[in-house]
């Protein structure tokens, strides 16, 4: 990386040798009373770990516009218990779009809590999941006149989650099974602008910001 690295090399090395093989990819489709499993070689979500019935989720999401030469949109599927990554989901589509797989994803992995970062395109994203009556969607702060869904990615918060993302790989209390993860990790960088931290010219930052959202969300 031209930059410094923000995440140790040495944890994200020692993760990579011991990533889980891939148990199936594919897509999930909602058939009304029960999520279908679709295997397919070029589906846009990983699963390492199927769901488990004693245990529970938090499906953390970076959401992005949706432009196939874009940003990519990630949820990551996260086991509360042992903090792995158990399921990734990446690819292109509308924020519209976006909620609907959340739902599915959270529905298949036993009501998880989803967090949809709220800021630009993830607005679209909650407000879906909301009036469609997602049993689990993530409060952020109540107030008198309703509630505000989702995780707000401010300079102070994102700091706060990167950090303590930046903690839980030292100490390897995370497990990441996604190499496009482990990628990401390497060439996200602190930048010249201070205290600025973010993905070096030519890389992405999509999957670094979903699990960064989720440990948060885990650490509180």
């Amino acid at each position: 990386t031209s930059g410094r690295m923000v995440f140790d090399w040495m944890a994200i090395h020692s993760m990579s040798q011991a990533v889980e093989r891939v148990k199936w990819q594919g897509r999930l489709r909602n058939v009304g009373q029960k999520i279908d499993v679709i295997p397919s070689q070029e589906g846009p979500l990983k699963v390492w770990v199927t769901p488990k019935e004693d245990r529970r989720y938090v499906i953390s999401a970076d959401i992005a516009e949706g432009l196939s030469s874009g940003a990519w949109s990630v949820a990551d599927v996260l086991d509360t218990s042992s903090w792995e990554q158990v399921a990734q989901w990446r690819g292109h589509c509308t924020p519209i779009e976006f909620a609907d797989v959340l739902g599915d994803l959270g529905a298949h992995y036993n009501w998880g809590t989803i967090v949809p970062e709220v800021n630009n395109h993830g607005l679209a994203t909650c407000a879906r999941l909301s009036d469609q009556g997602y049993p689990s969607l993530y409060v952020r702060e109540e107030k008198k006149e309703g509630v505000n869904y989702g995780w707000l990615t401010t300079a102070k918060s994102k700091i706060m989650a990167i950090n303590m993302l930046a903690h839980a790989i030292k100490a390897l209390d995370v497990k990441i099974n996604s190499e496009a993860t482990l990628e990401e990790l390497k060439s996200f960088v602190y930048l010249e602008t201070r205290d600025q931290m973010g993905a070096q010219a030519g890389s992405f930052s999509d999957t670094v910001m979903s699990l960064a959202i989720g440990i948060a969300i885990l650490s509180d």
